[in-house]
């Protein structure tokens, strides 16, 4: 449900002070799951103003803060579904109320795409400006989702909640599904206060091999055959060498938006010195990565990378059964997040 200040709980109007005293701008309250999470936004640049939603209860400053960043996709943080429910995904999946006790938790909404929508004013759960429209993405949105904007923009975050003693700089954790686990790793790239790092089901050498991998394993499974397959690798080579071409012809937005992914966020694992956990399904392609970045570090002479895979699990950390199909009504956050929290402490200790 959707709150006033008046019915706030005690935590919630000492963050209210908090906010007031830091002049970050508070906007609404949301309860998920018991839980009070507060709206707030602060100025990234003339056009975009950066929104995230903090937790209210069990807020403490001395407690470490996780940043989290959704996938590639303009989903709102809060969705008010048809039953009038609110969904916070992938948190209101799961009882995340051990999470907060050990974290405070900040989701960061993507540019341009509002924190609270109703599902009857979505498609497929994504924010579009014309709903009559929904083939039209906002614009300024397709500009500014790539890994140049967006590192630069979870960076600017991080310090502004430390600059502003909102968060403790003794340690952040910054965690992210699919390309909000590149967001994840660049930011900590990027930013001294990061101390750890979570990237759940990424493809941290380009989304183009990752892609080809995918297609190669249809071939191998015998979903697809040589010729399709063939037929796959060529686009895929055409795609690349079309993008290049762009690129040396200065076509700024072609290649921030399309060509920032093709780099591979493994670069920006070794440039940290945060403590790196790569996670993923069995039934997802990313899982083959689960080895590869743990080797490629060992290589790079690195030891701050590990990695986990949860068996039968697909992209999103549903089960899959053993006949193929995803089975909505399992999934595996709870228990991700549970081991997160292991690692974490760990890596304190």
């Amino acid at each position: 449900m959707k709150m006033t200040f008046t019915n706030i709980s005690k935590a919630a109007a000492v963050s209210f002070i908090l906010i007031f005293q830091t002049k970050i701008h508070a906007q609404e309250n949301y309860l998920i799951h018991d839980e009070v999470f507060t709206e707030q936004s602060i100025t990234f640049n003339e056009n975009d103003e950066i929104s995230y939603l903090i937790n209210s209860t069990n807020f403490d400053i001395n407690k470490p803060t996780a940043i989290y960043f959704n996938g590639s996709l303009p989903v709102p943080l809060i969705i008010e579904w048809k039953n009038g429910s609110l969904g916070m995904i992938p948190f209101s999946y799961f009882n995340f109320s051990k999470f907060l006790e050990r974290f405070n938790l900040i989701l960061v909404s993507k540019p341009f795409v509002p924190v609270y929508a109703k599902e009857s004013d979505l498609v497929n759960s994504e924010y579009v400006p014309d709903i009559s429209q929904p083939e039209l993405v906002d614009s300024n949105f397709v500009k500014s989702n790539n890994l140049y904007y967006l590192g630069k923009r979870g960076d600017f975050l991080v310090n502004s909640l430390v600059k502003n003693k909102v968060i403790n700089s003794n340690r952040i954790l910054t965690i992210g599904h699919s390309q909000g686990g590149l967001e994840a790793i660049r930011v900590a790239s990027l930013n001294k206060y990061v101390t750890d790092v979570v990237m759940l089901a990424s493809a941290p050498y380009g989304r183009t091999q990752h892609v080809a991998n995918d297609f190669y394993l249809k071939y191998l499974q015998g979903e697809i055959d040589f010729k399709t397959y063939q037929k796959y690798k060529g686009e895929m080579h055409q795609y690349i060498r079309e993008g290049k071409v762009q690129k040396d012809n200065s076509d700024k937005n072609f290649k921030e938006s399309i060509l920032s992914f093709e780099e591979h966020s493994f670069k920006d694992m070794m440039a940290t010195k945060a403590n790196i956990l790569y996670i993923s399904g069995t039934e997802d392609i990313a899982g083959l990565y689960a080895d590869q970045v743990v080797i490629d570090a060992i290589l790079n002479g690195k030891n701050n990378v590990q990695s986990k895979l949860y068996e039968n699990a697909e992209h999103s950390f549903y089960k899959v059964e053993s006949t193929g199909k995803v089975n909505y009504e399992i999934d595996y956050w709870e228990e991700v997040f549970d081991d997160v929290l292991e690692w974490f402490d760990g890596n304190g200790e």
